[in-house]
């Protein structure tokens, strides 16, 4: 078997078997603000078809086209999935992941009130909205209250697919970290391994297989990269700059049995992505790496192959069959040329008969037209009378809801306002009227108000002045004195000081008397005590002018202070009882007032109250009266419809009648006057057939019986390994976690780190 010719000729199938890529790489990709890849998905390939030739036919791969493939061929069809994972991995510049951020949508369609969930995921967060949840183990539940929920944890576990990128200087490999700034022929190569592996029964025996992942990474080279060379990708322009998209579809090849070679020139499936350029003083931001799987699709049963047996059967009867049938196709010529007289005869009258007819088509058209102008105008005059009625309806409908919410919020009112205020309510607004109170006298107390001034300055003076009148200083000093006085100690060391030193300077102890004989002169002590008292008497004055003193300096502040406070809060007491009196008797009467404006009837006989309930019914049997009005309406509007349409369709059938009229007219002459051409191409058919019959004879043995041969060959032992990467693929859920049951879908944006200085 010629495998290459087979993967050629199943281009779609090969593709379609490697997950879908050319339906998701694009629009994933495009996320990652690199949109022209969906040029390179599409638009490439579409290219790649036109310049092959497959049995004559050529093939433009499309997201559509691909799609048919899958569930018209494979039985695979888009699934409704329950949620949506995207997990975004940073790396280095090499491609060591360092941190994983998983985002997950949880779809509510049906509006629950709770949502469940497995993740294994930690640092759970909720990320568009404030839906709690609660967790046991890896279960989730959310309160959703009838919505969607996005949300994103972190893990450590290893990704499907990793990406190891390696950077080259003129051919050697170089740290990234030593790229920065260099000038030369730089590479980067971007190898893609594939980590995940089922097993699956392959024609009878359990082998492992690969999920299948499409791996797609874009960069972007400025404008100091020339002679730009990629393998298993392309370049796009972009300004000054270029875009290198490249893929890579890790461990197909292995899985599938399919060794370097055995596919065609334009189909592989490599492992590998590599861009080199001739760069000055090197830099790069940062690269995106998309990896995919099909895992939106879902797979309806195996790859039947009973159909294409048949098939092949039929083809080899058939063959078989237009051996046989080539020698009647001679007869039948013979036969068609013996009878071409009469069908040039035949061609003349019917071109006569043609022309009849296409005058009267002519006339049926333009009549027609102008019924369908008609027509026209009056279904644009309904559909304006239609759009009219819904506005007067939602109008109508507004106005009712207003009324009535308006009577109800008067009625209302009215009964407040009649309800006499409640021990509660009286209190409420008693303590909110004598909050105000307090707090307007506390603010006319505030420290440097004018009030606090004058108080505090008041009591500071009247402080002053009565610790330092002379009365008082008098009073002080004679009591300080009284009580020094008492002190006979005191009293006996100033007797002896002042006793001494009189005596030192007398002529007693200039002649030797001694001084205990001098103190005991009756003169001498009088002397002695009249000059004690007067000490003492200065003692004391000097004590009190100090403790007067410093007493109305160092007092002053507190009492000032003490006595403003003092006067505050009196004055806050008196003012909060008085406001929360008033304020309770001033809510009764306001209440009285109000309620006696709004009961109070008017010329036309309403008052306020009796008047927006009269409103409330009167729009409310207006609304009613709506619905029969519209209905009344619609239908109108499809009797207008109905007739434009029908109008529309004569006149379209009546048009395409002139002009197949016109066309028969045409044909029928042309048929005329190439009857004796027919009759001599009739001639060259019959002398054909006899070559066709001796030509399907070899195509039977050169090309039919090969092709039976190849079928029953190897194609059926790799449809069974391509039915299990497709089955693989299709079953690829989640990668946090999921419902047992539950339809997923996931994707991996992996994103590696710049290198600039």
């Amino acid at each position: 078997m010629d495998i290459k010719d087979y993967f050629r000729r199943n281009r779609k199938c090969v593709i379609s078997g490697v997950t879908a890529a050319a339906l998701v790489a694009g629009s994933c990709f495009a996320g990652a603000s690199l949109r022209p890849v969906e040029t390179y998905n599409y638009e490439q390939e579409a290219v790649l078809a036109e310049n092959e030739e497959t049995d004559g036919e050529t093939e433009v791969l499309t997201p559509d086209t691909v799609a048919d493939e899958l569930s018209g061929k494979f039985g695979v069809e888009q699934k409704e999935v329950n949620k949506e994972e995207t997990v975004y991995a940073f790396a280095s510049s090499s491609g060591n992941v360092e941190n994983v951020i998983v985002s997950e949508w949880l779809k509510n369609p049906e509006g629950k009130s709770e949502l469940t969930d497995k993740s294994s995921l930690k640092d759970i967060e909720n990320i568009k909205g404030d839906e709690a949840f609660s967790q046991n183990g890896e279960e989730l539940t959310w309160q959703a209250n009838g919505n969607d929920i996005y949300y994103q944890g972190t893990t450590d576990k290893e990704l499907p697919v990793g990406v190891k990128v390696t950077y080259y200087l003129d051919g050697k490999e170089t740290k990234p970290e030593d790229m920065a700034g260099v000038s030369g022929n730089v590479k980067i190569r971007f190898d893609y391994t594939n980590n995940t592996a089922v097993e699956k029964e392959i024609n009878g025996k359990k082998e492992k297989v690969k999920v299948p992942f499409v791996a797609v990474t874009g960069l972007v080279l400025n404008e100091n990269c020339e002679n730009i060379q990629v393998e298993n990708g392309k370049t796009m322009p972009q300004g000054d700059s270029t875009i290198v998209i490249g893929y890579g579809v890790p461990g197909m090849s292995d899985c599938l049995g399919i060794e370097n070679g055995d596919l065609s020139d334009d189909i592989s499936l490599p492992e590998y992505f590599e861009v080199s350029a001739d760069v000055k003083d090197f830099s790069l931001d940062m690269t995106m790496t998309a990896v995919l799987s099909a895992s939106e699709f879902s797979l309806d049963g195996d790859i039947d192959l009973s159909n294409v047996d048949m098939l092949v059967d039929k083809v080899d009867e058939s063959g078989k069959a237009l051996v046989d049938g080539s020698s009647k196709v001679a007869d039948g010529a013979e036969l068609l040329l013996s009878k071409m007289g009469d069908f040039t005869t035949g061609a003349k009258q019917l071109a006569t008969g043609a022309n009849q007819v296409a005058t009267g088509a002519n006339q049926v058209a333009t009549g027609a037209g102008q019924l369908a102008t008609g027509a026209g105008q009056l279904k644009d005059g309904v559909d304006t009378l239609v759009s009219s009625s819904d506005s007067l309806a939602t109008g109508v409908t507004t106005i009712n809801q207003s009324a009535a919410g308006i009577s109800q919020g008067v009625t209302a009112l009215d009964t407040g306002l009649n309800t006499p205020m409640s021990d509660e309510q009286k209190k409420q607004v008693s303590d909110e009227a004598s909050a105000a109170a307090v707090q307007a006298v506390n603010a006319q107390f505030a420290e440097g108000s004018d009030t606090y001034n004058y108080i505090y300055n008041s009591a500071v003076t009247n402080f002053k002045s009565a610790l330092t009148d002379q009365t008082t200083v008098s009073n002080t000093s004679a009591a300080v004195a009284s009580g020094l006085s008492q002190d006979a100690q005191l009293k006996g060391a100033l007797f002896y000081g002042i006793a001494y030193s009189a005596y030192s300077t007398s002529e007693a102890a200039a002649s030797g008397v001694p001084f205990e004989t001098y103190i005991q002169d009756p003169n001498v002590q009088a002397a002695v005590n009249a000059q004690v008292s007067s000490t003492i008497n200065t003692i004391a004055g000097n004590v009190t002018t100090q403790i007067t003193s410093g007493i109305a300096t160092q007092g002053a502040d507190a009492t000032g202070k003490s006595v403003v406070a003092a006067c505050q809060t009196s004055a806050a007491q008196a003012a909060g009882t008085a406001a929360g009196a008033a304020a309770v008797a001033g809510a009764e009467g306001t209440k009285k007032q109000i309620a006696a404006q709004i009961e109070a009837t008017g010329e036309n006989g309403y008052s306020l109250v009796t008047g927006t309930q009269a409103l409330a019914a009167g729009t409310q049997t207006l609304n009613d009266k709506i619905p029969s009005l519209t209905a009344g309406i619609g239908k109108l509007s499809d009797g207008a419809n109905q007739i434009a349409s029908g109008s529309s369709q004569l006149a379209t059938g009546s048009n395409q009648l002139a002009t197949g009229t016109s066309q028969l007219v045409d044909g029928s002459n042309k048929l005329a006057t190439g009857s004796e051409q027919i009759k001599d191409g009739v001639k060259q058919l019959s002398d054909g057939a006899n070559e066709l019959s001796d030509g399907m004879n070899k195509f039977y043995n050169l090309a039919i019986k090969k092709i039976v041969e190849a079928y029953n060959g190897d194609i059926k032992d790799i449809a069974g390994k391509l039915d299990a990467v497709l089955e693989a693929s299709t079953e690829y859920r989640t990668f946090a976690g999921i419902n047992d049951g539950d339809a997923g879908s996931t994707k991996f944006i992996i994103k590696t780190n710049g290198i600039s200085e």
